[in-house]
Parts: C-alpha cells; structure tokens; sequence
C-alpha cells in the first residue's frame, strides 16, 4: 500500500527515481494530471513558442506524441542548471524561514482520485502557519518583469506557475504553499499563495472533465490555434505520397470557413497596409514619431535586414571584398542520392488550392 505523505496524497514514486528511472517516472506522470499539465488545460499556459495547450496534453497522454522540443540537449542542460539553483534556494528559504525543513518526497496523487498528482519540489515541515509546500523556479534576468519588482506579492506571480501551486493545493490538501524564484542566478524572490476554494473547484472541475470526457475516453479536446500546435501537426503522421482521401460535408464547411477567415485576413491586412504607409510618407526623413505629450509613438529607423542582392549588384567590388563562403547542405545532391532522407527532412506545407471555376452556362 502507497505512504500517506499528507492528510490526502499518498506517495507514487520517490523523487529519485526521476534520475534512476526516467522512462517509469515519465509514465506515471502519463497516467494523470500533473502541476504542469493544469495551466495547459486551463488554456492560461506561457504563450509563444513554447507554450502548451490542452490538445497538446491530450496527445501526450494518450502516448500518440512527445513533442522533442522538450526534450532536447538544451532542455536538458537548463533543467541541470535549474537543479543546482534549487539547492541554494532551498538553503536561503530555510535561512529566512528558521525552524523549517524541507523534504523531497517525489510524485504524490490524491488518495481519493489517483490521476491527481504532483510532482512538488519539496514538502515543507515546521512552518509556523501550518503544513506547506515550497516549489521552486529559475528564470532569466530578462523575465524578471513578470515577477512584480521585489517579490511577495502573490499577485505578481504568473499564472502557469501560480495554478501549479494551487495544483499542489488541490492534491496535498494544504492551504498554502510557497513559492521562491530566482532571478539571473543572483536574486531570489519569494511569495506565499494561500488556497482559494472557488478557484480549486474550478481547476478541479476541468481537469477531472479532461481526463475522464477526454483522455479515458480517447475523445480529443478541441484543436487551437497555438504556434506550436501547427508544429505538432506537422510532425504527428509520416505522410503517404501516394494516399488521396476525399472530404466530407463537415470538412467541405471547414473549408469554406477557413478561406472566408483568410479573405477577412487579407482584407484587414491591406487596410492596415495602407495606413502604415500613409504614416511612413507623413514621416518623410525623421526615425522618431512623438506624441504631443512626449511619448514615442512609432520609429522608423534603418536598422532592418541588410540588403544583401542590392548591395551585391550596385556595388560588385566591394561586395567582392567583403563576401565569404557560406556552408550549406546541398539538398539538389541530397534528394538525388538518398530522397528518403531528403523527404524526412523536408517541412510539411499546407496550401489551398484554388476552387475551379464556375462555368457560365448562359
């Protein structure tokens, strides 16, 4: 039987096995929500490149695709980096908070609904406002804009961390949990999130949605528009150069909605298009725009892409002083002795085709 290592969550794996057993610890995190699945499902996780969705997290859970992005060489040496910082964190929070400790106790899951887990960084003893948690978080210099100025402000806290300590909330049953971030590897900021019972309601009311209507039931959550999901999708199947399928109704209408959204697109596009230019030409040979009160309101300087074919055919012999060699794969070479390996290594383009024209019959 699991050890109880709360007054709710029992013990799954110690926190060894991370590093011992990797492929048995990314499968138990497989059989459940996680800390840093919450925010995805919720729709509230880092936005950009690398942000994560609910569709995301669906096809990770039901093993259909591990996106590599997350899983590369430089994943790997920051999640190094932020270890060691997570050890002189933890020594600094135990020196501002004396008479605590800190335990590791790996992955936890609520007694009373399994699929609820949480890998917490530590499990703090002896604070004075009651049992606890602490997790911690490395961050670059240039984020620590989203960290409010000084620290303890629990407002001030993002919100894909901020839910995966109210995660840990939900499956620990305890009513705070701390946070610490350090910042630029040379500050650390610290802050105490207390539990919200309608915010635990609604977080648990969504993700018990997602695993049982969605990944027990192998019905995928709907699809998003998220950077990364189109990166995902080009990846997801090795594709049949010879296979044709035929759309369906459905499938015709997304179409139609698809092009109608392009059309609006372009049109907002090309007036949006104009007004730039009306605003350059006002501009004339000034860089800065100022608003009557003193605020910038737009550049334009030159300071874009250097242009590289004009340069060359204006001026041939100072672009012959200063040209230089550059490598490249020769991918004509490439497809002509090995085309498997040129085929894997080409990008997946989605294009319309053009509707066929409607002939008059008048």
């Amino acid at each position: 039987m699991a050890r109880m290592v709360t007054r709710q969550a029992m013990q799954l794996a110690p926190a060894s096995l991370e590093a011992t057993g990797r492929e048995a610890w990314l499968a138990l995190r497989r059989e459940g929500i996680g800390g840093s699945d919450i925010a995805a499902i919720l729709g509230m996780a880092r936005r950009g490149q690398f942000g994560r969705t609910a569709w995301q997290v669906y096809l990770d859970k039901t093993g259909q695709y591990v996106d590599a992005d997350i899983v590369d060489d430089d994943a790997e040496e920051q999640a190094w980096f932020g270890h060691q910082a997570e050890v002189i964190a933890a020594r600094r929070f135990r020196m501002k908070n004396p008479g605590t400790r800190l335990v590791r106790v790996g992955m936890m899951a609520r007694a009373d609904a399994p699929w609820m887990r949480v890998n917490a960084d530590r499990l703090v003893r002896g604070c004075e406002r009651g049992p606890c948690g602490w997790e911690c978080k490395t961050r670059s210099a240039y984020l620590a804009g989203q960290w409010g100025r000084d620290g303890g402000d629990p407002d001030q806290v993002p919100e894909d961390v901020a839910l995966q300590c109210h995660w840990s909330m939900i499956v620990t049953g305890y009513a705070h949990w701390h946070l610490s971030v350090v910042i630029g590897g040379n500050e650390l900021r610290s802050y105490r999130l207390d539990a919200n019972p309608g915010l635990h309601a609604t977080m648990a009311e969504e993700a018990r949605w997602f695993w049982h209507d969605c990944v027990l039931a192998g019905v995928a959550p709907p699809i998003d528009a998220a950077e990364r999901t189109g990166r995902v999708l080009a990846r997801l199947w090795d594709t049949d150069p010879d296979k044709i399928i035929t759309a369906d109704d459905a499938t015709i209408a997304l179409d139609g909605a698809y092009r109608a959204a392009l059309a609006a697109a372009a049109a907002a596009q090309a007036e949006a298009d104009q007004l730039r230019h009306e605003l350059m030409a006002w501009t004339e040979d000034a860089e800065v725009v100022l608003h009557p009160d003193g605020h910038k309101l737009w550049t334009w300087k030159q300071n874009g892409p250097f242009r590289e074919t004009a340069f060359r055919a204006d001026r041939p012999q100072t672009w012959a002083e200063y040209a230089r060699p550059a490598s490249r794969t020769d991918t004509q070479l490439l497809e002509e002795k090995d085309p498997a390996l040129y085929r894997q290594y080409r990008a997946r383009t989605f294009r319309l085709s053009a509707h066929p024209k409607e002939h008059d019959h008048g």
